[in-house]
């Protein structure tokens, strides 16, 4: 399927289901979690969870420029956890699978981000609209996520050329 629960509502048992940057925390934690799977079974299902995550995650979210949805069914705002997350998923899906497919992506997405949401000073707005942008350089929200993902992406790109 590609996709996980969100949340599960205790008294009604309703599951929402919700794709958003959250998608890319779940592949990043089934990564760190896969080495420590002993039945061979289980190891099979894993991998095969995290390429469909990382296939929903990537042609809903990540499908083109000017088309990176905080959620596939709303465009907008454009939201800087959410293209931090890209990249430090591709970045770790490229390490995770060795496949260059997961590289180009990472640095797409960089890519745009720096040229769209990066001011001239150097720090990442927070939210961009089609005539609005969000310019707070908010350190929790936005500075330390992106160089959490722009190390992340460097790091993948050092360790390919040694």
């Amino acid at each position: 399927m590609g996709i996980w629960p969100y949340s599960v509502n205790l008294n009604s048992h309703k599951v929402k289901w919700q794709t958003d940057f959250h998608q890319g925390y779940v592949l990043n934690g089934l990564m760190k979690f896969y080495p420590n799977i002993e039945d061979k079974g289980l190891r099979k299902k894993v991998i095969q969870a995290i390429k469909n995550g990382a296939n929903v995650y990537l042609n809903k979210q990540f499908n083109g420029p000017m088309s990176y949805y905080r959620y596939p069914t709303m465009k907008y705002p454009v939201d800087i956890i959410n293209q931090a997350q890209g990249i430090i998923t591709s970045s770790n899906l490229y390490s995770f699978f060795n496949n260059d497919y997961y590289l180009k992506k990472a640095i797409e997405i960089a890519d745009w981000t720096i040229k769209n949401m990066q001011s001239p000073q150097g720090y990442f707005y927070t939210h961009r609209w089609p005539f609005m942008i969000n310019k707070m350089p908010y350190m929790r929200w936005g500075q330390a996520w992106m160089l959490l993902a722009l190390s992340s992406l460097l790091k993948e790109l050092k360790e390919g050329k040694e």
